[in-house]
């Protein structure tokens, strides 16, 4: 469910309100987030940006989450060509592709640091805008604290380079004043209009979980101007449902991550668990 169907029906639920304009779809965006960062990565993908330094600082993109990788990048070149494949309808959309000497299509990231290449591809109306960047680089995590936003096997724990970054909140700061940024990040999963599409798990929970969050902040946020018993009833209510809806999310989260792959491991993991227990005893 994408966050603009999501704000509808929040919106619907509550149409008195609504109606006379105590409730915005700002508030809502911003909570139905803070709720779904309960989940982590469970609930996140992997996406790819470039982003833009200027004056030693640049935004993140609206879904980012925790940092996997940064590079450093430098613009090439550009070309500008007609395009036959264009979607009618479709006015812009942007692709992105990475070539590297060593890099394997079934590799999900790079490890080693060799000469890479960035290619985005910008499509206005019938128009391809083709950018190339290289000279890729990794960067380094700057002294400030960066931990909570960077995924524990952030590549740019481990870089040496002299060109640093910190992140706080939704910017990225540099030691540099101006130049280009490739990152890779954990964030919701988009549409093709850049709209966040919130999560869904096997049994719906985490998406119960968002809705029942984002109503307690509703009240919460109404008996700030009034306290009504009414409203203090209701607040009450969406404090239980969440508190108890919380678990079974996380659960049911935890449970949409899991691939054929991550059950082999899990077994394969039993397995040596099992060993080393069985080998405490002698057998006769």
């Amino acid at each position: 469910m994408t966050i603009d169907n999501f704000i509808a029906e929040i919106k619907a639920d509550f149409e008195s309100f609504d109606s006379v304009g105590l409730i915005d779809d700002l508030s809502i965006y911003k909570w139905a987030n803070k709720a779904v960062k309960v989940f982590g990565t469970n609930v996140m993908e992997l996406n790819s940006e470039i982003v833009n330094i200027k004056n030693n600082i640049g935004m993140l993109p609206a879904n980012f989450f925790t940092l996997y990788s940064a590079f450093m990048c430098s613009k090439n070149s550009y070309k500008v060509v007609n395009s036959k494949n264009t979607p009618q309808l479709v006015q812009m959309w942007v692709e992105k592709t990475y070539r590297g000497h060593k890099w394997e299509s079934c590799d999900t990231c790079c490890t080693e640091e060799t000469e890479k290449i960035v290619t985005k591809k910008v499509f206005v109306d019938n128009y391809e805008v083709e950018f190339n960047y290289n000279r890729l680089h990794l960067l380094r995590l700057g002294r400030i604290n960066n931990i909570i936003q960077c995924d524990n096997n952030c590549l740019n724990f481990r870089s040496g380079s002299n060109d640093e970054i910190n992140i706080n909140g939704e910017t990225i700061h540099t030691n540099f004043s101006d130049g280009d940024i490739n990152i890779v990040y954990y964030g919701l999963k988009q549409d093709d209009d850049g709209n966040s599409i919130l999560p869904d798990s096997p049994k719906g929970e985490v998406l119960l979980y968002i809705e029942y969050y984002v109503k307690k902040r509703i009240f919460e946020k109404l008996l700030s101007n009034n306290d009504s018993p009414n409203l203090i009833t209701m607040f009450n209510y969406y404090v239980r449902k969440e508190e108890s809806q919380r678990g079974l999310a996380l659960t049911d989260a935890k449970f949409s991550k899991l691939t054929p792959k991550s059950f082999k491991r899990l077994r394969d993991n039993n397995r040596v668990r099992m060993s080393a227990h069985e080998n405490i005893f002698p057998k006769n």
